[in-house]
């Protein structure tokens, strides 16, 4: 059985990547397949904002992060 996502879910999981200096507080992509539409659904709102890093490995990755809207409705929830 898929789980469902609500958005505050998803915002919740980003917010957990943005302390993790490995991934450079992004949340990558690929760690959201299953819920895309809702990620770019958020990225058009404004809530989410579309990155790229390097890891130290070299590695690039793409990702999430929460804008400063995104954090004022995760505190206000």
């Amino acid at each position: 059985m898929e789980k469902e996502f609500s958005q505050f879910t998803v915002l919740e999981l980003v917010d957990t990547f943005s302390s993790i200096s490995r991934y450079g507080g992004v949340m990558p992509v690929r760690l959201l397949v299953q819920i895309e539409g809702m990620i770019e659904e958020l990225v058009r709102a404004g809530i989410l904002r579309s990155v790229h890093v390097r890891t130290p490995e070299g590695y690039l990755i793409e990702g999430v992060q929460l804008t400063d809207l995104g954090r004022r409705l995760l505190v206000t929830r």
